[in-house]
């Protein structure tokens, strides 16, 4: 029992190129080896059974029970597909030799009844593949086995029939092979489905076998042939050329992911010669979590055809090249895929930038809530504790200080710590960090590395700490030792406020150190400023008084008791009750009586200790009058209070209750002036007809012209109409969406379109479609909308569409595709075609109102999904929409 696959390539590629395969392909398979005949063979019969078409095995070298085993062997059970006849195999005495002599229309007549039969059958074809090694035998006829071969390209194209002819190369003649080659259309050997170039039609083959016709052809082939190969060799030029002159790099794939050319660009970042690069597996050049994202990556790229993502090369040099690629698969001929191709763009420098850009926005973040928490919590050394956490994190420091600039009575400058970073668990660190975070530090000795930044007003930078002159001798016992060390003055405006330092950078400091931390510099000097001018707590508390005082929000302290503690005078302008009102309450008192439940709940998710982003309730004025106000709360656990910001949106909530109402009037008056137009539509649709039948023929031409041009109008507007309602109804008659089956509403949409797709003569196919969660006759209105437009822009061809449907993990929804081989779009107006009203096209050249593709946006829309559709002009479209999964979460 033989059941090795082919090798090679033969389990995905053989089988992927059969998979093409359609009905009326008719081609011959040269095989040398049993293996190569029964990979083909049974792979062309099962994707036939797994089709639902009839599949006849016409045996002959090898016997049934054989041809059996091989159907099992490739998952195929026997015994179901022979019980319901989807499955025959026969002897050369059941087929081509019944009457005991080979005849070739004789043959031609048993597989024309057998497909009929098997279309009554309700299979959707007939399959057929023979073994031919009976022609060997001195049967009669067999010298009439060519002209059977030519003449079934003349019956294939009128019945729903595709056959496979299997012949072994190493037991016919030469002849006999080049003649099978020369009547077969397509041709299977080494693995491989081929369009035969060498095939000779028939009419041609049975007629006369004119030298001088082989010859012309033989020329016009050759001829074609060196045409082909210099427009090959021209191209390849061009390819290089372009490869080289740009300035991304370049890399392709052969279909076993080594690389088989690279550009100048590529090799330059990678920092290799192409002899390094060329037979090498690009996984070879990246880490291990490198290799699963570009395995994952490439993975993915069989299925979707381009992708891009993300990764890292290690270059020459051991550096990283972090790079875009941009990755497409190489087709070749049935969709077989044959490698890939790949853009690099290197993101080193774009990577840094967005480094940066996130290390300011994290600087950003980090002063803003040190001026919130100066403001509510007036506690600088909390403040700047904070600061100097956010510089150390920034810059990768060590540890580091914050001093402020003082002077004795009698001038003489000094430093006086604000904030000390903790370092080390080491007891002796330990205990100096805690004896000068409970006490102030003061270096009253300013000719060192700390105090240089102050006395040059200048950034002093030492690398190397230790060896450096300005380093100013030994350091206080316990005191953390210095490797790197940069300091920074503070000034506000032109007065110097004091210094940072921080210390004990793995790779030592630059000027650029100071240039980033220029806005968090600028804050702690601004901070020291305040503080110098109100160090008592009175000062301190009228500062913060002023800022909240001049606030237009309303700014207040709440208790976790319910009662407002301060308020700002914001209050008092917004609600009108004056400052003793408000205390003298429970805060809830003053709430709305329908919105008390939701805020008292918000209130106990604040007193857990979580913040309230925003949130939104109204508030009765002292007058009577409700207003709207938006929320956001910090809690503050340890003092019992939460500290909240308002904000009056009254105005707001009234704009936007204003455009739902008009959009509300607006969608009711379309509504009904396009449902009340219907009825004098119909009235003068109905009399222009009766005046046509009545009077045509009986008054001039131009009067019979202008009745169809009044008749033809009328019906446009109606369509025009019917097509408005159906928008507008769209959002206000839909139902909620619901588990809704995919290929019932498809196949409810074909049913309506029957009549179209017989008269265009249309192919529609689909893949399984699963469900989702839709209003069933909105996706019905989709499909049928989408489709009918492929009817209608079919061109010259008969129309083809195809349906299919993936799931998209990212989004939990399903993506709907719907495939034509129509007239195409140009890429100007792709998203032109969606808006209302809007025609690529004059009526006189394909009727329509404009509207059919709004109706799905604005259907799509409404379930959360897009809608999108990708074209080439005169190749056809696809179309693909998403509507949600039925396991998405919250369903």
């Amino acid at each position: 029992m033989v059941t090795a696959h082919y090798p090679g390539m033969a389990k995905t590629t053989l089988y992927k190129a059969i998979e093409k395969l359609g009905i009326h392909d008719h081609l011959c398979l040269i095989y040398e080896t049993r293996e190569e005949e029964m990979e083909a063979a049974i792979t062309f019969m099962k994707l036939g059974l797994e089709r639902g078409e009839k599949c006849v095995y016409i045996a002959d070298d090898n016997d049934a029970s054989f041809i059996m085993e091989m159907f099992r062997a490739r998952g195929v059970n026997v015994e179901k597909q022979l019980e319901k006849g989807a499955l025959a195999v026969i002897g050369k005495r059941d087929a081509y030799l019944r009457e005991g002599d080979f005849d070739p229309d004789r043959m031609i007549d048993f597989l024309k009844a057998a497909t009929d039969s098997a279309k009554a059958q309700g299979f959707k074809a007939l399959r057929a593949t023979g073994e031919m090694t009976w022609a060997l035998g001195s049967e009669r006829g067999v010298e009439r086995l060519i002209e059977y071969e030519s003449k079934l390209n003349h019956f294939f194209p009128h019945y729903d029939i595709l056959a496979i002819c299997q012949y072994n190369r190493k037991r016919f003649p030469p002849e006999t092979i080049m003649d099978v080659i020369r009547t077969h259309p397509m041709v299977i050997h080494g693995g491989t489905v081929c369009r035969n170039f060498y095939y000779v039609p028939t009419d041609e083959f049975l007629g006369d076998r004119n030298t001088d016709r082989e010859i012309d052809r033989m020329l016009g082939h050759i001829r074609e042939r060196e045409e082909a190969e210099e427009r090959i060799r021209q191209s390849e030029e061009r390819y290089r050329g372009v490869l080289d002159s740009t300035s991304e790099g370049f890399l392709m794939l052969d279909e076993h992911g080594k690389i088989v050319e690279v550009n100048d660009a590529l090799c330059r970042m990678l920092g290799r010669g192409r002899e390094e690069i060329i037979g090498k597996h690009p996984s070879g050049f990246m880490d291990d979590e490198n290799q699963k994202t570009f395995a994952a990556s490439h993975a993915r790229l069989g299925t979707a055809g381009h992708f891009k993502y993300e990764v890292s090369f290690m270059k020459a040099d051991g550096g990283k090249l972090e790079v875009l690629i941009s990755a497409s698969s190489i087709m070749g001929a049935f969709g077989m895929k044959r490698g890939s191709f790949a853009l690099i763009t290197d993101l080193t420098d774009l990577k840094a930038a967005e480094h940066a850009v996130r290390k300011h926005r994290e600087l950003l973040d980090s002063i803003s809530k040190a001026q919130l928490m100066y403001i509510t919590r007036g506690n600088p050394k909390e403040t700047f504790t904070h600061l100097l956490e956010s510089a150390l994190r920034l810059t990768g420091s060590e540890y580091g200080f914050i001093a402020e600039l003082m002077y004795e009575a009698d001038g003489k400058p000094f430093l006086r710590n604000i904030a000390l970073a903790d370092i080390s668990n080491d007891p002796a660190y330990r205990a100096f960090f805690e004896k000068h975070t409970s006490e102030a530090m003061d270096f009253t000795n300013l000719d060192n590395l700390f105090g240089i930044a102050v006395t040059s007003g200048k950034t002093v930078i030492a690398n190397h700490a230790p060896h450096d002159p300005r380093f100013g001798g030994r350091q206080p016992a316990g005191h953390p030792p210095i490797r790197s060390f940069i300091g920074i003055p503070l000034f506000s405006g032109d007065i110097l406020e004091g210094t940072i330092g921080l210390a004990n950078h793995p790779e030592g400091y630059s000027e650029t150190v100071g240039s980033a931390l220029a806005p968090l510099v600028s804050t702690c000097a601004n901070l020291i400023e305040t503080m110098k001018t109100g160090r008592k707590l009175n000062a301190v508390e009228a500062e913060r008084d002023r800022f909240v005082n001049l606030s237009v929000d309303m700014l207040c302290i709440v208790g976790f008791d319910g009662y407002f503690k301060r308020i700002n005078p914001a209050f008092e302008k917004t609600l009108g009750y004056s400052a003793e009102e408000l205390l003298s309450k429970p805060f809830i008192s003053f709430i709305h009586p329908d919105d008390r439940e939701s805020s008292a709940a918000e209130a106990a998710k604040i007193g857990a200790g979580k913040p309230v982003v925003y949130f939104e309730n109204r508030y009765i004025c002292k007058d009577g009058s409700v207003k709207w106000l938006a929320w956001s709360a910090t809690p503050f656990v340890p003092e019992g209070v939460m500290y909240a910001v308002a904000r009056d949106m009254t105005e707001h909530k009234r704009f936007e209750h204003e455009i739902l109402r008009s959009n509300k009037e607006l969608e009711q008056m379309a509504y009904v002036a396009s449902h009340d137009m219907q009825e004098p539509l119909r009235m003068v649709a109905s009399f222009m007809q009766l005046l046509a039948k009545r009077y045509k023929g009986k008054l001039d031409k131009d009067a019979d012209e202008y009745i169809n041009y009044a008749i033809e109008g009328a019906q446009r507007m109606q369509a025009l109409i019917q097509d408005m309602l159906r928008y507008s109804r769209i959002s206000t008659r839909g139902v909620q969406p619901h588990l809704t089956e995919s290929e019932k509403a498809l196949d409810l949409a074909l049913l309506n379109l029957q009549l179209q797709m017989e008269d265009t003569g249309a192919r529609v196919t689909r893949e399984p479609l699963p469900p989702v969660l839709a209003d069933a006759n909105q996706l019905v209105q989709v499909f049928q909308n989408i489709v009918s437009n492929a009817l209608k822009f079919h061109g010259q061809r008969p129309p083809e569409v195809h349906i299919a449907a993936t799931r998209c993990e990212a989004d939990k929804t399903i993506e709907f595709a719907v495939r034509d081989n129509g007239i195409g779009i140009e890429e100007r107006h792709a998203e032109r075609i969606f808006g209302m009203f809007q025609r690529l096209h004059p009526r006189e050249q394909y009727e329509g109102t404009g509207i059919g593709l709004a109706i799905c946006k604005k259907v799509v829309e409404r379930h959360g999904g897009r809608i999108r559709v990708e074209s080439k002009l005169g190749e056809g479209s696809t179309f693909f929409f998403t509507f949600p999964c039925p396991c998405k979460e919250g369903t």
